[in-house]
């Protein structure tokens, strides 16, 4: 029996199908009795499967076509290595939410409707030619009356419609999933939608985005090494926001940092230890530490920007991995998995056994390295493909930490080749988890 939706969303749930059907992924609307939406051509030539060698790209190639949430939802699966194989987790991994920009008649009548007044009524001098455009919004530079350099960022005209009809229905799809599928009842899929809708609206919401700046700033009023910027809120709205605008150099810019003379092993031991604070100190970090969102400032300072993604780890899930780091260190296969039951990782069933003989069998081929020699990234790889072979969901902030970390990584080593991120991080650890139990 087909079912046929009855929603406002009716035509757009046709398109999401139609196109899914077309990459080669029909048989996933015959499996969630949706082959009545598909049109009458391809009901009658059946829905189509394309090789499984090349499932992966046409995957990237539907979410492309579906556009701005679709685009999101697939770089969010592709960290998702606990759920779906290696070639789905690069294949996704190359979706890009760059877009072309929004004629300035279209972006300015968004600025209007949210401050009442034109770009020109409010700033000293307003860039009509936009600096970044994505598929939520647009950046241009400005200069406030009192001279400060500005950007204003303002969303596309309609995106957050958009947005919220697309997720609609990603809600009634996963509902499907998890009861027409095997991965469905494998995996908490709808859980896992809930999580990504809940978190896409907060990216669409620009006053959460400001309240975010704000509360890093506060956290790291103190720190010598880094400078958030500052939030104007008299011209912030939901769908516009106005930033102290950066100067410096892209932290992954090798040749202007070595020709400003900056000590680019400083830059990557100041990267990673604040990367560190922000999870274990503050249980709050910036979810998306990309090198177009790190500047390093003229004085040395790391500058941060676009907090629109943010994750957060509470104080047990923080002792929880803390001790599972030490129990990976000590080879102590029952303590880690006493840990990822803890920290939330080995949730539902799961065969205690054979996961201790697989996290043995892990333990040993790391057994003989130093840690000089041991990579996060790795590390943490190798435990999130154990996790898909046993059926275990990670909790998603844990997955953004775990992504921040290798991304942390990376940028540490392209600084400084010589850069060794778990002897680094280990000290810090230790003195973050004495400071949490001292008596004083």
């Amino acid at each position: 029996m087909n079912i046929i939706p009855s929603s406002k969303n009716l035509a757009r749930y046709q398109e999401i199908i139609t196109v899914l059907a077309r990459h080669g992924f029909g048989w996933l609307a015959a499996e969630l009795k949706l082959r009545g939406l598909l049109p009458l051509t391809q009901r009658l030539n059946g829905t189509g499967v394309v090789e499984s060698s090349v499932q992966a790209t046409h995957l990237r190639l539907a979410f492309e076509e579906l556009g701005t949430t679709f685009i999101k939802l697939g770089q969010v699966l592709s960290t998702r290595a606990d759920l779906l194989s290696p070639e789905y987790i690069a294949e996704l991994a190359k979706l890009q939410d760059a877009t072309p920009s929004v004629p300035y008649e279209q972006i300015v009548a968004v600025f209007e409707a949210e401050l009442e007044a034109s770009p020109e009524d409010i700033f000293a001098a307003f860039d009509p030619a936009p600096i970044a455009s994505a598929s939520i919004g647009q950046v241009h530079a400005a200069r406030l009356p009192g001279g400060e350099d500005v950007v204003v960022k303002i969303q596309r005209p309609g995106a957050a419609a958009l947005v919220d009809r697309d997720l609609d229905i990603l809600l009634d799809l996963a509902g499907l999933i998890a009861e027409h599928t095997g991965f469905g009842r494998d995996y908490d899929v709808l859980g896992l939608a809930q999580e990504f809708a809940f978190n896409l609206r907060c990216e669409l919401n620009y006053i959460r985005e400001g309240q975010n700046a704000d509360r890093f700033r506060q956290a790291f009023a103190n720190d010598p090494d880094l400078h958030i910027p500052q939030v104007y809120w008299d011209y912030t709205t939901e769908r516009v926001i106005v930033l102290e605008r950066l100067k410096g150099i892209k932290v992954n810019d090798l040749a202007a940092l070595e020709t400003a003379a900056i000590d680019r092993q400083q830059i990557a031991a100041n990267s990673v230890r604040l990367m560190l604070e922000e999870m274990f100190v503050h249980g709050f970090f910036h979810a998306d530490p990309h090198p177009g969102n790190l500047y390093v400032l003229a004085d040395g300072r790391i500058g941060m920007m676009d907090f629109g993604m943010v994750g957060r780890l509470d104080e047990k899930l923080q002792e929880s991995l803390t001790r599972l780091f030490l129990a990976l260190s000590k080879g102590d296969s029952e303590r880690m998995i006493d840990e990822l039951i803890t920290s939330g990782i080995a949730q539902g069933q799961f065969n205690r056994k054979t996961l201790k003989q697989d996290l043995d069998h892990m333990i040993a081929c790391y057994a003989n390295s130093s840690v000089e020699d041991l990579a996060a990234a790795r590390i943490f790889n190798e435990l999130t493909g154990l996790a898909r072979w046993h059926h275990l969901q990670l909790p998603n902030d844990l997955v953004l930490m775990a992504k921040v970390m290798a991304i942390s990584e990376g940028l540490g080593l392209q600084l400084d080749p010589d850069f060794q991120f778990i002897p680094f991080a280990q000290p810090y650890l230790e003195r973050y988890w004495l400071q949490r139990h001292s008596p004083w």
